[in-house]
């Protein structure tokens, strides 16, 4: 499934077609402090006030914990340790519209992404084996509007809302849970 969305955003940007009035442009912003998964995009306008976003974003960190348990049948006490990596990689994309000409000044806009978060891990069987078996979708949806100082450079302020499906599945052991989050950015967008 992620494969099949993928495969559908990288042939949009590349397949579509432009009136030949819009300048194309590669964009960049980022959002510090955010929920979104979409907190530092890339993009590329493919037609007037059309930019289409991608980003990739990662949570990691580790663990190691080593303790001292008493055994009876050694009846003295034996230090055991155990250690585990994990990571959540989030790659997105999305689709940014202006409702407004993108001029010096105000230029409003709506945005729509959909994202999924794709765990890895390291160094606990059991914690890889439920990784394995978990999925996590989300689809974003903001507005916001942006003041461009100039053509190449603007300021803005998002509210979005995030929605995230996820569902682990173990065979007998099932899970799944929906999140619905709120948040406000402020950005600084650059186009090249």
């Amino acid at each position: 499934m992620q494969r099949w969305w993928l495969a559908l955003v990288l042939a949009t940007c590349l397949l579509w077609s432009t009136d030949g009035t819009a300048q194309n442009r590669f964009a960049f912003g980022v959002r510090p402090n955010t929920l979104s998964p979409q907190a530092a995009y890339f993009g590329y306008m493919v037609a007037d006030g059309i930019v289409v976003t991608g980003a990739l974003q990662y949570l990691g960190g580790g663990v190691d914990i080593s303790y001292s348990d008493y055994d009876d049948w050694e009846d003295d006490y034996v230090t055991r340790s155990n250690d585990a990596d994990a990571a959540i990689w989030i790659p997105s994309v999305g689709i940014k519209y202006y409702l407004k000409s993108i001029d010096v000044g105000v230029a409003p806009y709506l945005h729509a992404s959909l994202f999924t978060a794709i765990p890895t891990a390291d160094g606990d069987d059991g914690l890889e084996a439920a990784v394995d078996d978990a999925s996590c979708y989300g689809l974003g949806l903001a507005f916001g509007a942006e003041y461009f100082m100039h053509k190449q450079f603007s300021i803005g302020a998002e509210f979005g809302l995030n929605v995230v499906v996820a569902s682990y599945d173990a065979g007998r052991d099932e899970a799944s849970i929906d999140l619905e989050a709120t948040y406000a950015a402020m950005s600084l967008n650059f186009f090249l």
